[in-house]
């Protein structure tokens, strides 16, 4: 079930402002744990069984520490 409800005629800018990192996580069924003002989560893009992928909420970026990946929704084009 889409749980992010935003209208087809967003513009990319309107869809940053209204989506937070944790959000678009959620909508992939990734299962996060707090640490302090980060989430953990297991990473996407590779199999692992201990957390590296962190979300940052205040800066809407994640970083995936086992790859040097660094991402946010800023970078989205």
């Amino acid at each position: 079930m889409n749980k992010i409800n935003l209208p087809l005629d967003y513009s990319i800018q309107e869809i940053k402002k209204n989506l937070s990192i944790l959000d678009v996580a959620e909508e992939f069924g990734l299962k996060l744990k707090r640490s302090g003002r980060s989430y953990f989560t297991l990473c996407p893009v590779h199999g692992e069984k201990t957390p590296s992928c962190s979300l940052v909420p205040d800066t809407d970026s994640t970083r995936d520490f086992s790859t040097a990946l660094v991402v946010g929704l800023a970078e989205i084009k």
